[in-house]
């Protein structure tokens, strides 16, 4: 977190250089494969999940309906995503011949969900012998819900190969316990003697954080992240959805119904990985740069999702 005084620095016993010289586990392999790593997908992930669900329905007179749903769930693994499904959860560990160390809230882990939907049939003139008032003013649909999930935990990464395994998918950063709540810094290289280096230069001895007060910093070439898988939240979703329906009667047999259904209703600006709709998550292929300590990215929702802009779509639907 500080610059080392000289006498530190003269103790320091490997350079970067020094670690690029110790062959990694399994490169004793590489002479029998082209000199490629190997990538492997065993077997081994675990999972656990706990979770509980309440549910009220409650209908009143004259076509009004309400339903609540809450749940409080728990989803805990050491692994979620195989293959290149998603930047925010790497698709493989950071270091394989430790998978304890990749238990943690799972990538899927959805703490709290509530979600309320109401729907009111309205009475006006529905049954009218007026054909007129029955087809202009009955026969309304009007409906809504509300919905409010708990984060997403997304991976603070370092985007490179810390741990000099071949390997940067899974390379996370470093936790600075005193430091400022989902804040993250860069780190700039230095020699035996104090001197600032190139990153990546095989002199290195040793990396200083840009910014000592931030919580995550950047794991440099050869240094050992602390920090474990999801350890950074998301923005919540908090969302509300409204639609309007009205039926047609054309006939005994046939029905029409036109309607609007307004997504975001409100268009309050949700800078989610996820869709506001449901409880799928955004394969976010675009970038893991707001994952990355000491990116100017880094943290910020709104420079990396979109914002789920209100969208409104019109629909016919003919019943016989």
């Amino acid at each position: 977190m500080q610059q080392p005084d000289a006498a530190t620095l003269a103790n320091l016993r490997y350079s970067l250089d020094d670690l690029n010289g110790i062959p990694p586990i399994g490169q004793a392999w590489l002479p029998y494969f082209n000199q490629g790593p190997i990538t492997a997908f065993p077997f081994r992930g675990n999972s656990t999940y706990n979770g509980l669900a309440v549910e009220l329905s409650r209908r009143f007179a004259r076509g009004l309906f309400f339903k609540g749903a809450y749940t409080w769930s728990h989803n805990i693994d050491d692994s979620t995503a195989d293959v290149a499904s998603t930047l925010l959860a790497p698709r493989r560990p950071e270091n394989y011949d430790d998978m304890r160390s990749e238990r943690a809230s799972s990538f899927l882990d959805r703490r709290q969900r509530f979600t309320m939907a109401w729907t009111y049939e309205t009475p006006w003139y529905s049954h009218s012998q007026n054909r007129f008032l029955r087809q202009v003013l009955g026969n309304y649909s009007l409906s809504g819900t509300y919905i409010y999930e708990s984060p997403q935990l997304v991976t603070v990464q370092s985007g490179l190969d810390a741990n000099l395994n071949f390997d940067s998918a899974g390379d996370r950063a470093i936790v600075n316990v005193n430091g400022v709540p989902n804040t993250g810094s860069g780190v700039y290289a230095i020699d035996r003697l104090g001197n600032r280096l190139d990153f990546g230069d095989p002199a290195t001895v040793a990396y200083v954080a840009q910014n000592p007060n931030a919580q995550y910093i950047l794991t440099g070439l050869g240094a050992r992240s602390t920090s474990g898988r999801n350890t950074l939240p998301t923005r919540p979703i908090d969302d509300v959805d409204l639609a309007v329906k009205k039926a047609f009667s054309l006939s005994e047999r046939w029905r029409l119904e036109v309607g609007a259904e307004a997504f975001n209703a409100l268009n309050h600006p949700q800078y989610t990985p996820g869709f506001v709709n449901n409880v799928q998550f955004h394969p976010g292929l675009d970038t893991r740069n707001n994952l990355i300590p000491g990116n100017p990215m880094f943290n910020r929702s709104d420079l990396a999702y979109a914002s789920n802009a209100r969208s409104i779509q019109l629909f016919a639907r003919m019943q016989f």
